[in-house]
């Protein structure tokens, strides 16, 4: 298969997108009350979608450059998925039931425009078969890691609530993060012997100047990212994700937080940056360029929290993975500006403290958490 086979499963790809954008979608008046847009959005996915359309056809006759090329093929697919998706989160949050064309056209949207790069980068088959093989493993480490926390949390919940003289929240809460820091820990041990690396070869040392520097920079990083998401999702009128030791106990213990905030500063936080930073970003560095291989680590890391959110309303979870997204994009930089995973590790520990810190001010002085 050469390029020009990619680029005529492009035109497929976004000739379905526009096919299932013509299909008739709900449209109760509460779409039209959320998104208040001049043109309905089935339209504006089908223009966008015949925008991608247009853009692998020029690919495919060579009437478009590279970049032209991928201003139309990808620009046109995300201004499709765009519009379906925002129909999808507001009949979901509405409990209106959703017809099969959005999430088609979401699907086959994304498709295309995952194609369209591949065309940019111009790609060979062997080049992209390398690609998605690095991510298959580096996405099977990520999903191997959620697992053993599950079976760690099993093993060490029922050792916390026998040792543990207190009520069973605060003994899950506990162990929770304990599980935590243990899965991602044994994942990050496993891996680098099955690669016959070793722990020697984490790639971690005292920090200098620069890389004290980096951290400040990215600890005030994250707070930035946090508080305008907080002003974004007031704007939107989404409700903040809730706290996972909130949720599990509407009235918590103030001690309840300083425990939680010990045990995610000093192991969750870094234990998670060691896996993905010193493991599954590292691990990419040997096929993709090290922008993508930021961009590629953080998708991988918001996945993760998916279980969190599988009950949540769709409008929540987008935003709750989202900044989860944006969070580790800046450890991510980090992490590719020092190839120092203390540097990570110590940004992302203080950034727990510091929000658990915040709830246990919150109920000493009995301000609003919600």
């Amino acid at each position: 298969m050469d390029r020009g086979r990619f680029v005529d499963m492009g035109i497929a790809c976004a000739a379905l997108t526009a096919a299932a954008t013509l299909q008739p979608w709900p449209s109760p008046p509460v779409v039209d009350d959320a998104l208040p847009i001049p043109v309905s959005p089935p339209l504006l996915a089908t223009a966008f979608a015949l925008l991608s359309l247009a853009g692998f056809l020029g690919r495919r006759y060579g009437w478009l450059g590279r970049w032209t090329g991928v201003v139309a093929t990808v620009g046109g697919s995300m201004g499709a998925v765009l519009p379906s998706l925002s129909v999808i989160v507001v009949l979901t949050d509405a409990g209106i039931a959703v017809s099969i064309w959005p999430p088609l056209a979401v699907g086959v949207g994304v498709t295309s425009g995952v194609i369209g790069i591949v065309d940019w980068a111009e790609l060979r088959v062997d080049e992209l078969l390398d690609r998605l093989d690095t991510l298959l493993v580096a996405s099977i480490v990520a999903v191997t890691a959620v697992i053993a926390t599950g079976v760690f949390d099993a093993l060490v919940g029922s050792i916390t609530t026998a040792l543990l003289v207190v009520d069973r929240g605060f003994a899950d809460a506990v162990s929770g993060q304990l599980a935590a820091a243990a899965g991602f820990v044994t994942v990050t041990v496993v891996y680098l012997y099955w690669r016959e690396r070793g722990i020697e070869s984490i790639d971690i040392r005292w920090l200098d100047t620069r890389e004290l520097l980096y951290c400040l920079g990215g600890f005030i990083g994250l707070l930035l990212v946090l508080l305008l998401s907080a002003e974004l999702l007031a704007g939107l009128g989404v409700p903040p994700s809730p706290s996972g030791v909130i949720e599990g106990d509407l009235d918590p213990p103030p001690e309840l937080f300083l425990a939680v905030l010990l045990i995610s500063a000093l192991l969750v936080g870094p234990a998670e940056e060691l896996l993905f930073r010193s493991v599954i970003q590292r691990s990419l560095y040997s096929s993709f360029t090290r922008t993508s291989s930021v961009v590629l680590s953080s998708v991988l890391y918001a996945a993760i929290y998916l279980p969190a959110y599988a009950t949540a309303p769709f409008s929540v979870a987008l935003a709750g993975l989202a900044l989860a997204f944006t969070l580790s994009l800046v450890l991510a930089v980090t992490y590719a500006r020092t190839d120092n995973v203390l540097v990570p590790a110590l940004i992302h520990g203080a950034f727990n403290a510091f929000q658990y810190a915040v709830l246990y001010v919150a109920v000493i002085y009995e301000v609003g958490l919600g």
